[in-house]
């Protein structure tokens, strides 16, 4: 694991105890989006897996003063 991941790991770990609350405040659960394409994920060096999907959206455009 390189520096970024372990980074990463220590911050998901840190926000674990609070994650249910994370959750209701982090904007998932009201982000408006169209499903583009959905399809298997493949890999070059593995076939496709039966639940691993790719997943293509279209966010619209963001509204203005959004950063």
């Amino acid at each position: 694991m390189n520096d970024v991941g372990r980074r990463t790991n220590a911050l998901s770990a840190k926000r674990e105890p609070d994650f249910e609350s994370l959750i209701a405040q982090d904007g998932i659960s009201t982000l408006k989006f169209r499903l583009v394409e959905k399809k298997l994920l493949a890999l070059p060096s593995t076939p496709a897996l039966p639940s691993v999907f790719h997943h293509i959206v279209d966010l619209g455009e963001p509204k203005p003063g959004a950063v």
